[in-house]
């Protein structure tokens, strides 16, 4: 997951909007969102190659989504553990997202950069192998994307600025709110050079990922994903998955009973 944002028990009728995108290499498998049979009653897009998840939720009312923090590669970890094993650890687990984050931490150093976004009905964190200790966002409308958590790119504040709209002007009917949702998902428009981040990539691939929904043809948004929970405690979960420049490839939508 290379973008997430959240709107999170700042809405009346909906305590969670959830909208991601997943940028990927085209060439790697991926299932497309669906209930796992092992963690039982998972649902969740499975990365096929080391068998993990960007972005999950359980019937217990969990969910878990991930984004790497992007830097330049380190040898050293070469042979790391697939960060995708995190999120569904999270999802099979009974623990608050306080007490998990604070037993990853002692193993944390074996990954990679990870940011990790960990939501119950209760609680919301955000933990990372990339910052001193976990951040605990209050209601509001938050995003995420390839930096630590507390460093602003320009993605993220367009994604919480769109998003924060969305919920205003569209946030009387859930498919209302799901298409302004999938709108903020494609935009495509890259940041100013000027407010390109530094992160160790040339200038024309800061640009190319600097957009929220990043074009490619070996490289780009693979899914868009949009979870909402509304106040009957059930998740409606839509995905739209894409190929290589853009290509649609296929549609989701499943629905979650929490707590059954």
């Amino acid at each position: 997951m290379c973008l997430i944002a959240i709107a999170w028990q700042c809405h009346p009728r909906f305590p969670l909007v959830l909208a991601a995108n997943r940028d990927e290499f085209h060439a790697r498998p991926t299932a497309a969102v669906h209930r796992w049979n092992s963690p039982v009653g998972i649902i969740a897009g499975r990365d096929l190659e080391a068998g993990g998840t960007w972005l999950g939720a359980s019937p217990g009312g969990r969910i878990a989504a991930l984004t790497n923090v992007r830097e330049p590669a380190s040898g050293t970890l070469a042979a790391a553990p697939s960060r995708g094993e995190l999120p569904v650890a999270f999802l099979a687990d009974t623990r608050p997202p306080a007490a998990f984050a604070q037993d990853l931490a002692d193993t944390a150093a074996r990954y990679r950069g990870f940011n990790l976004l960990l939501l119950t009905g209760e609680a919301l964190l955000v933990t990372s192998n990339r910052t001193a200790g976990p951040v605990t966002p209050g209601p509001g409308v938050h995003a995420l994307s390839n930096a630590p958590p507390g460093v602003d790119w320009p993605k993220t504040r367009r994604a919480r600025d769109i998003l924060g709209s969305a919920l205003a002007d569209n946030g009387d009917t859930l498919e209302a709110l799901v298409d302004a949702a999938f709108g903020l998902l494609a935009d495509p428009a890259p940041a100013e050079d000027f407010e390109l981040p530094e992160s160790g990539l040339p200038t024309d691939r800061e640009r190319q990922l600097s957009a929220i929904f990043v074009a490619g043809s070996d490289y780009g948004t693979r899914c868009s994903s949009v979870l909402v929970v509304d106040h009957e405690r059930t998740l409606h979960w839509h995905e739209r998955r894409f190929g290589p420049d853009t290509r649609p490839t296929g549609s989701s939508r499943l629905q979650l009973a929490y707590g059954g």
